[in-house]
């Protein structure tokens, strides 16, 4: 009778660690279905300037252009008067809509050489 016992005890064991080990390989592979591909989205904008003074004007203006579906805009103006302030600003304001990432390079011509180079370099057209 004592063997009956130890026999029973041990299939209830057993079994008991195989439905253990079962449910513990399902949740490992359960985790394999939720899994999505990983993309690096490029984002090298420059921290947003923390103040534009009397520029709300213009941020309405160009948000509304780029609302409209404008894929490029022109900011010109004399040199210190706020006008990559103000691209980075609606930059940041409007990068959400830009899922798939946003390219920042300067522009000036001191090193426009360069900016092409980095510009090529960070979107693999080099």
């Amino acid at each position: 009778m004592a063997d009956d016992v130890w026999i029973v005890a041990l299939v209830l064991a057993s079994t008991f660690s195989m439905i253990v080990t079962t449910f513990a390989i399902a949740q490992q592979f359960s985790h394999r279905r939720e899994r999505r591909p990983t993309f690096l989205i490029p984002t090298s904008l420059p921290v947003a300037p923390p103040f534009l003074a009397g520029r709300e004007q213009e941020l309405q203006l160009l948000a509304e252009h780029i609302r409209q579906g404008a894929h490029s805009i022109l900011i010109k103006g004399k040199p210190g008067t706020g006008k990559s302030a103000l691209a980075l600003a609606i930059a940041h304001q409007v990068a959400p809509r830009f899922t798939d990432g946003q390219l920042f390079t300067a522009l000036n011509p001191v090193d426009q050489d360069r900016s092409i180079i980095l510009l090529q370099r960070s979107t693999h057209a080099a």
